[in-house]
């Protein structure tokens, strides 16, 4: 009867263990994630730009959405290859500003799907200068090798940087 007992505490040690290792593997994430994830752009009308996506396992789909809602590539002005989306942007303003928000790669593994987080299409922009232009007189005293000159430059989406040239140099 001792025997029946150990052989049977140790079925039951080894069908414990059977369980833990089952439920290991099944809780056990495969580990898919981007490897190169969409980047925002600022562009200007009339650009070609390129989002790209990619994950560490290939996906047996890869779709495109634009502010949530999935893009067909019949779309004129967009071209879908693969994990590539090449947006046109438009030169017309409303049209453009159909185009600009939120890009997402949605990679598509059977029944999972992993979404990218997003990335933002924005339109290049600089708003006119002022047609008035003030001169300014600066006094500097001599052997002092720096002089703050202020600029306000107009607006503009990327933000301007401003640098100044004296004498050509």
């Amino acid at each position: 009867m001792g025997t029946t007992t150990t052989t049977s505490a140790f079925g039951v040690v080894v069908f414990c263990f059977f369980l833990l290792l089952v439920e290991y593997c099944r809780c056990a994430d495969i580990g898919k994630h981007f490897t190169r994830s969409p980047q925002s752009i600022v562009a200007p009308p009339g650009d070609r730009v390129t989002f790209q996506c990619e994950t560490n396992i290939p996906a047996e789909q890869v779709r495109w959405k634009l502010n949530g809602r999935f893009l067909e590539a019949n779309e004129s002005d967009i071209r879908i290859s693969g994990s590539f989306l090449v947006v046109k942007v438009a030169k017309v303003r409303e049209r453009f500003l159909q185009q600009v928000g939120d890009y997402q790669c949605v990679a598509n593994f059977g029944a999972e799907s992993l979404t990218s987080l997003p990335a933002q299409l924005t339109i290049a922009s600089l708003s006119p200068f002022p047609t008035q232009i003030q001169n300014r007189s600066l006094e500097v005293v001599e052997g002092n090798g720096v002089v703050a000159i202020s600029c306000d430059p107009p607006y503009s989406n990327p933000p301007p940087v401003v640098q100044f040239w004296k004498l050509d140099r």
